[in-house]
């Protein structure tokens, strides 16, 4: 989010604060001003039905309708006043001003009623209206009972006159306020901001050393001489860093050529040793194979248990020793990347004969029993290489 707007949002949000509490402070005083007109007009109502009520009395007691016509009428001359009823002691309606059909009223209503006025508040046809009803008595005794309509509408209007007037001049002021406000930020804190974010775009694609023009002497102003002494010592760095690079190249480049030709030594001095590894295990195999050969032909001969004993250990010493050199021959292998595996037929029962001929002996040394167990269904011709097989067999059977 621009910073323009983080501001024009932070002065929103401080004006609608103000305008929030204003409002709060205003409607109390409103509904006040409000109140103190309502008992104001109920003062006025209160002494203008005071004033007839001897009148009235007269009137009701004797049943004359014109003078209480009159005597209405000119009631009604008082601004306000919408409607008179004056009714009975039994409650039925005597006279009202108005042609509209109004009931009796009722006895928990008459219950109610005294000399003093009792004021009530009501909407009729979307009117707000405040009623004053009392009795009407001579000499203690109850004759009657009177009913005065005032129109409240136009003291609600006055109120929402105020009220509209008030908040319309709020608005004004703080949007006049708001726009004040835009501009003095704008020129005190926004342009500079960009002339600052401008120069460091120009510093970061390359134009190290770039200056910032400001001649504010404020926090905006000293934030200009900071960087700009940042980028005075960034291009004086940028120098010598530069001249570090070059020869710390040339460095590196020589460093490369030493590694290069000790590398160049190194694969040599493992070719040779690879090398000499695969003759030696060569020529070390083959009187091996015709130990382990004329061994394993001697064993089918008539010997005594001794001396089958022995060949045994040869057997498997030769066997042993072969596999330890096979091992050798495949690490030179490995490190000349020419290790490669056979794919041949071969017997699985002629692999388990060899495994069992190199650690049967072991086995029964450390009194383990040495079972071989091929599942049904297993057939005895494969693919693969019996020699990397048989090797794993072995490291696993000695393990």
């Amino acid at each position: 989010m621009k910073l323009r707007i983080k501001i024009n949002l932070a002065i929103l949000f401080v004006f609608t604060t103000i305008a929030f509490v204003y409002a709060a402070i205003l409607f109390p005083f409103e509904l006040k001003r409000q109140q103190a007109a309502i008992e104001q007009i109920e003062h006025t109502l209160k002494a203008t039905v005071a004033q007839r009520k001897d009148q009235l009395a007269d009137e009701i007691f004797g049943r004359q309708d014109e003078a209480l016509k009159i005597t209405m009428d000119d009631l009604l001359k008082v601004k306000g006043l919408t409607a008179i009823r004056v009714y009975l002691p039994d409650g039925s309606l005597l006279k009202a001003s108005d042609e509209s059909s109004h009931p009796a009223l009722d006895m928990v209503q008459m219950q109610k009623l005294t000399p003093e006025p009792v004021f009530t508040r009501q909407t009729a046809a979307g009117l707000p209206l405040l009623k004053l009803a009392s009795s009407i008595e001579v000499i203690g005794e109850n004759v009657g009972f009177v009913e005065v309509d005032y129109d409240l509408s136009r003291v609600a209007a006055e109120v929402r006159t105020s009220k509209l007037i008030t908040m319309t001049m709020l608005g004004t002021i703080l949007i006049a306020l708001f726009g004040l406000l835009n501009v003095l930020l704008s020129r005190m804190i926004l342009r500079p901001v960009y002339t600052l974010s401008e120069t460091m775009k120009k510093v970061q694609a390359g134009a190290i050393g770039e200056q910032v023009q400001l001649d504010s002497k404020d926090e905006m102003g000293k934030m200009a001489t900071t960087f700009n002494m940042m980028s005075s010592e960034l291009a004086e760095l940028n120098s010598g860093l530069e001249k570090r690079v070059t020869e710390r190249t040339e460095q590196l480049n020589k460093i490369n050529n030493e590694l290069e030709e000790a590398r160049v030594v190194a694969e040599s001095s493992t070719k040779t040793k690879s090398a000499f590894l695969a003759n030696m295990s060569h020529e070390i195999r083959s009187p091996m194979n015709g130990i382990i050969g004329l061994t394993h032909l001697a064993l089918k001969t008539e010997m005594s248990p001794k001396m089958r004993d022995y060949l045994r250990k040869i057997e498997s010493s030769s066997n042993m020793l072969l596999g330890v050199i096979n091992d050798i021959l495949d690490f030179s292998k490995i490190e000349a990347n020419k290790l490669g595996m056979e794919h041949i037929s071969f017997s699985l029962d002629d692999v388990l004969d060899n495994l069992r001929s190199m650690v049967a002996m072991k086995a029964e040394e450390q009194g383990v029993e040495l079972i071989f167990h091929t599942g049904r269904g297993v057939t005895n011709q494969f693919m693969g290489d019996p020699l990397r097989l048989g090797q794993v067999l072995v490291n696993v059977s000695s393990n």
